[in-house]
């Protein structure tokens, strides 16, 4: 319980940005460069922050 106390508002402000800078702005440079296996994993690695992200503060707010 300690641990999921610690996702506040702030803590998901910086997943989403995490996850748009990966996910939207440094996989298409991947891409552009032809580095496709990059991109994809840029892309999936961002999405994933961004779901991750949300999850953990739902689950948060659900345990208060």
């Amino acid at each position: 319980m300690l641990i999921v106390g610690l996702f506040t508002k702030y803590f998901l402000i910086l997943m989403l940005l995490e996850g748009v800078i990966v996910g939207f702005i440094d996989a298409p440079s991947y891409k552009r460069q032809g580095m496709n296996n990059s991109f994809k994993k840029a892309r999936v690695a961002g999405i994933c922050f961004i779901v991750i992200g949300f999850l953990l503060y739902f689950i948060r707010m659900r345990l208060q």
